[in-house]
């Protein structure tokens, strides 16, 4: 029976070649076995990539094996001397720092290796990197060349430095292949390109070099650098498994695999058994085709072959891909079912992918070529209703259509009228059973049932809501990421039956915020069509409201609701829907003060305080944001002595019992919330205490000012800026999160700074436009180092960034088209670049309004810009603006109509001045 995608073992079925399977070490490769430790006896191995994953394993189960000597090779020192601490004492053990695109440091390592043992037996090349995810389109050049080199290159300086150490004596090459080498993987194309070209490298050293037994071995699925974090469901395979493999490959029973590519999990016993049959077919070569070449041809005969573990077929019609696959018979359609998926639109998938649970000729003598649709798993069943969206005949079901409050037949049959269900009602005697449907418990069972069948499948939730969990939840920190990831188990182990429905609206609406912005490649990896995600993102919003509603939230209101309206305002600033976000806040703040969220007054002693009160202060936050852009009254009025700020803790320093908070200079997940809200503190109580007034004279700004200045500056060491602007260089674990927190802390404070001293800089008010010009400078300070960092995970977060980073380009764009310049060398640029990411976004698939959208505003601010002396704006033209704009400049129509003004009045002033100089000439 093929397995479910989201099954952990799913993708090492699709590569099974061998009866019997494996994903830890078993007998045959065990080290302790005596036939594999008299292999060991006296060799000396190198091992490139040996600080960790796969290159960690081979030289533990080398070391365990008792081999005389290993030589560790890998980029940081550090590492591989921690491995070879680990190594049994009675091997040598010689540990060089080695860059294997480097062909001098390869040299060194060879030459030191044998100055040291004499010679070199074995060499395990298992150095390696990802890459850059991207589609060849947007993928960074240099980043994508440099890990091609370290694949290729590493892999061509090894071998050509152990051919020369090994001259005239046998010795044996493993290389860490991948069966991503066989097939086209979207936003992949540097590692499978690199992987491929290391095919034929280790091909050609095979040829060549007929005393080096060389052998390609993909490895198996480990957490490792090389892993995309889509596929961690996947990884169990122990990397001592592969270890143990290297060990059976160094001796000669293995001969028969000698220029052959081999995976970790298939069982070397049953290899042995049909050793014959796999040399005399030729099996397990990694040749691009077969069939008769030359004159004449023969065209009927040829298959194409695009990887190495296939057999010949007794149907000439099947294309395989990797392994030969089923036809999916779908009524009187066939579609042709792949792993990955094909991505030729003329063969549809059957989705989720269908994978058989095929052998080899070698292995089964029958593979059925197509199976009854009877016979495949349920596709209805919850989570599979995804897989269905790319069928050419889909129409959407019953639930769906529920859910979207619509009926699929509608316009064929209209439902009956109010007035003729009370007149049938009129007619029967027995009416009570007319209105169960309005029993709590029978609503609750129906709303299950719906929602139901709107979940996706384990593995795309399992991708969808670890993709929240490490690129978006750092900007609000209101989910407690371990209690989460227990109550995710636990839904998916019990079932919808049993789900509390808030809960589930919570997990619908993290899903939702996921669509919108996870990489359009990595979703198809778990059999979800790319041109459902973005739409689906809708779905499981609305599924998400409807949950709240069927749990009764505005009765019963918990913590957990707050926490869905915490992450749906992502939703709603994507999709430019700011009403209905305001709606939902004003609920939010009732339905906490109703829990006495803004009662607490004692620092938090556990989780659940902690939890308290982050979430008040999240909406504290947000309610003092709309409060400046929409030029209302906040809901929330903070009083003395006031709800704790939350503290200094990551979410593995919170327990159900427990809190252990660090001191504030200490740099956690939660440190940019802290002076957030501190920064809104200071603003709300100006705000109430002035009934906005504040804002309205120039003495109460600058009080008001000052305060926020004075917090600026004692922002700890790791949110200052040094002396050329730049943020501080972080260690690895926090680099990237507390980096886009920098950027998000260092605008929300420059932006608001800008629209308190706008309406002065018109009559040039001391140090207004001073303090504008600074504003303006820390805003695209932090931004400036983000764009320097191309690393897939940065821009990532990048992504669900977009409405911040549209916000301060459309701010400090007003300035330049109101001022004509600004004293600061590189903001047309930056502004410019803004546009050209938000853009980007749109290239990558995310369809959100901020980003498709916002780019073409800053272009038409950008362009106004360019025209200024030639031809100044007109009031149509900014008063067109308006409405895009108006929200980021502060308050609705007011702000826009003064900043109309402003436009065309240094318009004109500016065309005067030209005019008056051509005069003059």
């Amino acid at each position: 029976m093929p397995l479910d995608p989201s099954h952990p073992d799913y993708w090492t079925q699709a590569l099974q070649f061998t009866e019997t399977i494996h994903r830890d070490v078993y007998p045959t490769v065990d080290p302790t076995q005596p036939s594999l430790q008299r292999i060991a006896q006296g060799k000396v191995v190198v091992v490139t990539g040996a600080g960790s994953g796969f290159g960690e394993g081979a030289c533990k189960q080398w070391a365990k094996a008792g081999t005389a000597a290993v030589v560790l090779a890998a980029r940081s020192q550090t590492n591989i001397d921690r491995v070879a601490q680990l190594l049994n004492a009675s091997t040598e053990t010689l540990a060089i720092s080695t860059d294997v695109a480097s062909e001098s440091q390869v040299n060194n390592l060879f030459e030191e290796a044998t100055k040291k043992f004499g010679r070199v037996d074995v060499v395990i090349h298992a150095a390696g990197v990802l890459g850059p995810i991207a589609h060849i389109g947007d993928a960074p050049t240099d980043e994508w060349w440099k890990a091609f080199e370290i694949n290729v290159k590493g892999a061509f300086l090894v071998a050509k430095a152990f051919a020369r150490v090994s001259e005239g004596r046998e010795a044996t090459f493993i290389y860490t292949g991948s069966a991503a080498s066989y097939f086209a993987s979207p936003g992949q194309s540097s590692y499978t390109a690199a992987k491929a070209a290391g095919n034929m490298i280790m091909d050609q050293l095979h040829t060549e070099y007929k005393n080096l037994r060389v052998f390609n071995v993909h490895p198996g699925m480990a957490k490792s650098s090389v892993l995309r974090s889509e596929l961690e469901i996947y990884a169990n395979d122990t990397p001592d498994l592969f270890g143990g493999l290297t060990l059976y490959l160094a001796g000669k029973q293995a001969d028969f695999l000698r220029g052959r590519f081999v995976a970790a999990n298939w069982d070397v016993g049953d290899l042995e058994k049909h050793q014959e049959e796999i040399k005399a077919q030729e099996l397990l070569k990694g040749q691009a085709f077969r069939g008769e070449m030359g004159p004449g041809g023969k065209a009927a005969e040829n298959e194409y072959r695009s990887a190495a573990s296939h057999v010949g077929s007794t149907s000439s019609d099947v294309i395989a891909a990797f392994r030969v696959a089923p036809a999916f018979a779908i009524g009187e359609k066939h579609s042709v079912v792949r792993t990955p998926p094909p991505h030729n639109a003329e063969e549809r998938p059957f989705g989720p992918w269908i994978i058989g649970q095929l052998k080899t000729a070698a292995l089964r003598q029958e593979q059925p070529l197509s199976i009854m649709v009877s016979k495949a798993p349920k596709l209805l069943r919850r989570g599979c209703m995804i897989g269905m969206l790319d069928m050419q005949d889909y129409r959407p079901s019953a639930s769906f259509a529920r859910l979207l409050g619509l009926n699929e037949d509608l316009v064929e049959a209209p439902p009956p009228s109010l007035p003729q269900i009370l007149a049938e009602a009129n007619r029967e005697r027995h009416l009570s059973s007319w209105w169960s449907f309005l029993d709590v418990h029978h609503r609750k069972r129906v709303y299950r049932q719906q929602l139901s069948a709107t979940l996706p499948s384990r593995s795309q939730c399992d991708l969808l809501a670890n993709y929240y969990l490490e690129h978006v939840n750092w900007i609000f920190q209101t989910i407690h990421v371990p209690s989460f990831r227990r109550d995710y188990a636990i839904f998916w182990d019990t079932g919808i039956d049993q789900a509390d429905l808030i809960w589930l609206s919570l997990l619908f609406t993290v899903i939702s915020a996921s669509a919108l912005y996870v990489p359009l490649e990595s979703i198809e990896v778990v059999g979800c069509p790319k041109d459902s995600i973005r739409h689906l993102a809708h779905i499981w919003h609305l599924s998400s409201r409807r949950a709240l509603r069927a749990g009764d939230f505005e009765a019963r209101p918990c913590l957990t609701q707050l926490q869905t309206f915490s992450v749906t305002q992502l939703y709603w600033y994507a999709t430019n829907d700011i009403e209905t976000l305001n709606s939902h806040l004003g609920q939010a703040v009732r339905n906490a003060q109703a829990i006495g969220l803004d009662k607490d007054r004692t620092p938090s002693t556990c989780l659940q305080n902690e939890m308290r009160h982050r979430l008040w202060w999240d909406l504290v936050d947000a309610d003092m944001f709309q409060t400046i852009c929409l030029d209302r009254e906040p809901l929330v009025r903070l009083k003395d002595p006031g709800v704790p700020l939350p503290l200094n803790c990551d979410d593995h320093d919170m327990t159900v019992s427990s809190i252990h908070p660090k001191p504030l200079d200490v740099p956690t997940v939660m440190s940019m919330n802290i002076y957030r809200a501190q920064v809104f503190r200071i603003l709300n109580r100006h705000w109430c205490a002035t009934h906005g007034d504040c804002l309205q004279s120039i003495e109460g700004i600058r009080r008001l000012d000052s305060e926020i200045v004075e917090l600026v500056t004692q922002l700890p060491w790791y949110f200052q800026l040094d002396e050329d602007g730049n943020p501080p260089r972080l260690s690895e674990a926090l680099r990237e999160i507390l980096t886009w927190q920098h950027h998000i802390l260092r605008t929300c404070v420059s932006t608001q700074r800008i629209r308190m001293y706008r309406p002065f800089l018109a009559n040039r008010v001391e140090n207004a436009w001073e303090n504008v010009v600074k504003a303006a400078e820390d805003a695209l300070a932090v931004y400036r180092t983000l764009r320097l960092d191309g690393t897939t995970t940065s821009r990532q977060k990048f992504s669900t960034q977009a409405y911040q980073v549209f916000s301060v380009a459309v701010t400090v764009a007003a300035l330049l088209l109101v001022e004509g310049s600004l004293p600061i060398p590189d903001a047309y640029n930056l502004i410019k670049d803004m546009a050209m990411d938000l853009r980007m976004l749109e290239n990558q698939g995310c369809l959100v309004p901020v980003a498709t959208h916002g780019h073409q505003v800053l272009l038409k601010m950008l362009t106004f810009f360019d025209r200024r002396w030639a031809d100044p704006v007109s009031p149509e033209d900014a008063k067109r603006l308006v409405p895009d704009i108006s929200t980021i400049l502060g308050g609705r129509a007011p702000q826009g109509h003064t900043w109309i003004v402003c436009l065309h009045k240094r318009s004109r002033e500016r065309q005067r001045g030209q005019s008056q100089w051509q005069g003059s000439r």
